[in-house]
């Protein structure tokens, strides 16, 4: 097992028991470093893989949780802190795919989209984000040309002829948004729901080391207050916070809850504090990342009504390449 590391030594990636090793790269890919040249102090990439079944659960839903497998994968490695050669080691990463899919509706909600649909509904989770609308301008004919029977840019050659149209028409009308990954992956030290001293994966930040206490001199404040994946527009009525969606910045998580039937699509944000719990063999107990609900953090949709939602649940990590043994001191 890795070495005990004290609580406020930053927590670095293990693999196979042993601690991911710094190495000096250069950033332009050349070898050796020139001396002008810009370095960074890192460990190599460590490729992983995690899966399990998790629930989603929505704030302001009382017909119980959507029941899913989740996987996703992506690297993991060691840095120094803000890539500065007198800091210490943290270990980074991104998720770079993740998603859940063979969900179970709640029975209350299968039954009430099965008879809304005449059909049986499936349900899935995504980092797609939603389709969005992309017109074009076009010169074309005035109205009043087109009355006259001109159609073509060239019966119609003067200025006074012609307009200016947004178009919906294919080709093209509409296109898949572009996704927030990767996400941002910082490990970090903290508590679980019930005050154990654990390590943590913050999962979506705007970039890394925006939790980092030793580099910062800021306390990480609670996932709402954070401010870096939770942007706020004008409060409502009754002063409570409207959150943004268009406002997300990259690094961040964006999740779509996709029912395809009926069809539903809710967009939620932000980003999640999971657990890690170090397991003791490739393969055979290997380490998992659990969720906590709340306390691993909400997502919050932009429609106000959906309110947010929380996972929990357990899924294994294991290297990709080899199942390696990933963990975290």
């Amino acid at each position: 097992a890795p070495a005990a590391a004290s609580a406020e030594t930053p927590p670095q990636l293990y693999v196979n028991g042993a601690l991911k090793p710094l190495v000096s790269t250069c950033i332009e890919e050349s070898a050796p470093c020139g001396a002008t040249e810009k370095h960074t102090v890192r460990s190599a990439y460590e490729p992983f893989v995690a899966w399990g079944s998790i629930a989603f659960n929505m704030e302001n839903s009382a017909l119980g949780p959507v029941r899913c497998s989740e996987t996703m994968s992506g690297y993991l490695f060691n840095q120094r802190e803000g890539d500065l050669t007198d800091r210490p080691a943290r270990g980074y990463g991104a998720i770079q795919e993740w998603s859940a899919s063979a969900c179970v509706l709640p029975p209350l909600l299968g039954y009430g989209y099965e008879y809304a649909c005449s059909c049986r509904p499936t349900a899935f989770l995504t980092a797609e984000t939603p389709l969005e609308y992309r017109p074009r301008e076009a010169i074309i004919c005035s109205r009043a040309a087109y009355i006259e029977g001109k159609t073509t840019l060239s019966e119609c050659p003067s200025e006074t002829e012609r307009e200016v149209e947004t178009l919906y028409a294919a080709p093209h009308p509409a296109a898949r948004g572009t996704t927030s990954l990767p996400w941002n992956v910082e490990f970090s030290r903290g508590d679980t729901a019930a005050h154990e001293q654990v390590v943590r994966q913050i999962i979506g930040e705007k970039s890394l080391g925006a939790c980092n206490t030793e580099l910062s001199g800021e306390v990480c404040a609670a996932n709402e207050e954070r401010g870096s994946c939770y942007p706020t527009g004008p409060a409502g009525p009754n002063g409570e916070p409207h959150y943004s969606y268009t406002e997300i910045p990259r690094g961040c998580m964006v999740i779509e809850f996709v029912v395809p039937q009926i069809p539903v699509e809710i967009p939620f944000f932000g980003s999640q504090e999971l657990t890690l719990r170090n397991g003791a063999g490739s393969g055979v107990d290997p380490s998992r990342i659990e969720y906590e609900e709340a306390h691993t953090g909400v997502l919050r949709s932009q429609e106000d009504e959906e309110g947010g939602g929380w996972f929990s649940g357990t899924v294994k990590e294991l290297g990709s390449e080899g199942q390696a043994l990933l963990a975290a001191k």
